[in-house]
């Protein structure tokens, strides 16, 4: 291994080396930076240029790729709430307010470090578990898998702090759209409505960028003013050192969030979203104060980006030992490797150990350089959240539906993104956290899918669970994280039925219009549950067994979420067991906006959609930025057309120049 690792070194510092790691780090941070993009995208564009490299040097350019992509992802989700990749969503919960407060700079300062050192970890989990990867991978089966989902699963509990009742209804909606397309078990197609779009289900990053990007710009362009909401005289851009150090006070969190990347990177197929969110959760509740996180805790934004570089280190030791990709950007990988005349698999430490332990070094030294060169220019980079929103908006909302198409060349992206902007929003404005769909979209195919593969297994029987060691594990420590916050309550309100003269607090009614406007969405969710319901019996038993126990189960939700706006003591009674408080019912988020404003920041959004839908990105693009910032925003006439010229340009510099890709070119000019 000592003889490995100084031939990497040597191979690694050169100037060809060396130059490749840099040109690796500065194209993974700006492919992270771009909503829809990541690193999965830059290696699969990428293989071409490796053709005439060396070995060695086209794995030094991917581990730089690999090792900076995550921290990109995290400086858009903190700032403009808008995450670069997927695993990024996590960053958002805390890292946004962070930014709103005027910590920006505090916020990318832990997110930086944290990378780092997760990445660091990573590498030192990957080099000392090679050696046993084999024993680890081979421990994990069907029922392995499914109690890993559940558990993930189970974070929706963890994460929705006060409005456990909607979080519960928005991880079952998220659960239900997760099964819609092709089933891999029966092989049939589920709930598309005769489109072939939707054959392969729901696409993460378009429904990530639909569920933050564009939601949090409506969201933006309905409140204006800046990103920063605490005023310009409070804000503090100068606090990286304070954000760095923050990853050091609270080692605990760095180090759980490592292992849980480092882990779930192991597992081929969950991957860094799974991860991030993950970590997220479990460090909310292990904290002493769960209430803040997201309101701008710096932990929640230490544990998924700890999470986020780890898991790189964890998904290698499948697909270096194994020739198992641990994701989606490993199969790519696999494909570079195998490209040189490299076979991952079990060889490859024998005979190639000189290129493994290069692609250790590289990823290493990647997580390093990305931190310090987006650290180096943090302070700029805050100062985007003291941009007039009305500037921002056009922009954002642009070059995040551009990088979503970009992904697949398939405008259903970009609809599909819209559709989830709309829904996002709403979620914002009455209160339904997002986190907890986000999960149960990622997790829910595969939930379904080792669900059945074990129950084949043992004939039907549910003690396939119960009788392997790490699946009972896992259901224990699931069984652990789900009853901790009960008990927790139940003392809370023992402790306070024992104060002495002490009353139940009152809550006070709402007017009778909002109360209306409050019954409103969870009636459209049983709706929705109903319609599922009524769609799935339209399948075999197998294929609809566990769409419609989630549509059952999201129905009963439904209407206790309705009893619970009604104000009655029935209701109060179902609000005070779902929120752990005596106080009344989950309250709204934020205070209501004009539906004027409301209606005027969809009615942009449409109208953008329309004219790249009719005229195409070209077009549509410039002619929508002036006239949102001139016409929406009341803002001058030269700073519209600079907008527009600005956002134009920058995506035809990096999406047509530099990547060569084709933008949609509209109905009108042929597609």
């Amino acid at each position: 291994m000592l003889e490995s690792t100084l031939t990497a070194l040597e191979l690694l510092f050169t100037v060809r080396g060396l130059l490749f790691l840099g040109l690796g780090t500065v194209i993974g941070l700006v492919f992270g930076v771009i909503p829809g993009l990541g690193g999965t995208t830059a290696i699969a564009l990428l293989i071409p240029l490796t053709f005439s490299m060396q070995p060695y040097e086209a794995i030094t350019l991917m581990g730089g790729i690999m090792g900076s992509v995550s921290f990109g992802g995290s400086i858009t989700a903190i700032l403009l709430n808008t995450p670069g990749i997927a695993p990024a969503a996590a960053t958002c919960f805390d890292g946004y307010p962070l930014a709103q407060q005027g910590k920006a700079g505090l916020a990318i300062g832990a997110a930086g470090a944290a990378s780092s050192v997760g990445g660091l970890i990573g590498v030192v989990i990957l080099v000392a578990v090679i050696p046993l990867a084999k024993q680890i991978v081979l421990l994990f089966g069907p029922p392995e898998f499914f109690m890993l989902a559940i558990m993930g699963l189970s974070a929706i509990a963890l994460s929705t702090g006060g409005r456990f009742l909607r979080g519960l209804i928005s991880g079952l909606l998220g659960l239900l759209l997760s099964f819609v397309g092709y089933d891999a078990v029966s092989g049939g197609i589920r709930f598309t409505a005769g489109s072939e779009y939707l054959w392969d289900g729901i696409s993460l990053v378009p429904a990530l960028t639909g569920l933050f990007a564009i939601s949090e710009m409506i969201n933006l362009s309905v409140k204006g003013g800046t990103v920063v909401t605490s005023g310009q005289a409070n804000v503090r851009i100068t606090r990286v050192t304070d954000g760095v150090r923050a990853v050091f006070t609270h080692f605990g969190v760095t180090l759980r969030g490592s292992a849980i990347g480092a882990f779930i990177g192991a597992v081929p197929g969950v991957g860094g979203t799974v991860a991030a969110f993950l970590s997220y959760a479990s460090t909310l509740h292990a904290d002493r104060d769960p209430a803040s996180f997201g309101k701008g805790n710096i932990k929640g934004v230490i544990a998924p980006e700890a999470a986020n570089n780890s898991k790189d280190g964890g998904a290698l030791i499948p697909t270096l030992a194994f020739g198992i990709p641990g994701s989606a950007e490993m199969a790519i990988f696999m494909g570079v490797l195998v490209q040189h005349g490299i076979e991952p698999g079990p060889m490859l430490l024998i005979e190639h150990q000189g290129i493994a332990f290069s692609l250790i070094l590289a990823l290493s030294l990647s997580c390093v350089l990305a931190t310090a060169v987006g650290l180096a220019v943090t302070r700029q980079l805050a100062l985007i959240t003291l941009v007039d929103v009305h500037i921002l908006v056009p922009s954002v909302v642009a070059i995040s539906l551009v990088g979503v198409y970009a992904l697949h060349s398939d405008i259903g992206d970009v609809i599909l993104a819209f559709v989830f902007g709309g829904l996002g929003y709403f979620m914002i404005r009455f209160g339904y956290p997002r986190i907890t769909m986000v999960i149960a979209l990622v997790l829910g195919e595969l939930a379904e899918r080792s669900f059945h593969q074990s129950m084949m297994m043992s004939d039907g029987a549910l003690s396939v669970f119960a009788t392997r060691g790490i699946s009972l594990a896992l259901f224990i420590l699931t069984a652990f994280i789900l009853v901790t916050p009960a008990i927790r309550l139940l003392f809370a309100r023992l402790r306070a039925r024992g104060a002495v003269g002490r009353k139940r607090p009152i809550a006070a009614a709402p007017a009778r219009g909002r109360r209306l406007a409050r019954l409103v969405v969870p009636a459209l969710v049983l709706a929705v549950a109903v319609v599922m319901l009524a769609w799935s019996y339209q399948y075999d038993g197998r294929t609809r067994m566990v769409p419609a126990l989630t549509a059952w189960a999201l129905a009963v939700l439904a209407l206790f979420d309705i009893a619970a706006a009604t104000g009655t003591r029935a209701g109060d009674y179902i609000a005070a067991f779902f929120t752990g408080s005596l106080g009344g019912p989950e309250g709204d988020e934020g205070k209501p906006q004009p539906m004027r404003r409301v209606l005027a920041a969809c009615a942009w959004v449409t109208g953008y959609l329309g004219a790249v839908l009719l005229a195409g990105f070209h077009v549509a693009t410039p002619v929508y930025v002036a006239l949102y910032v001139i016409k929406h925003g009341k803002i001058s006439v030269r700073k519209g057309v600079i907008a527009a010229v600005a956002t134009a340009g920058f995506i035809a510099l990096t999406f047509e120049w530099g990547m060569k890709f084709q933008l949609y070119r509209g109905v009108l000019f042929g597609g």
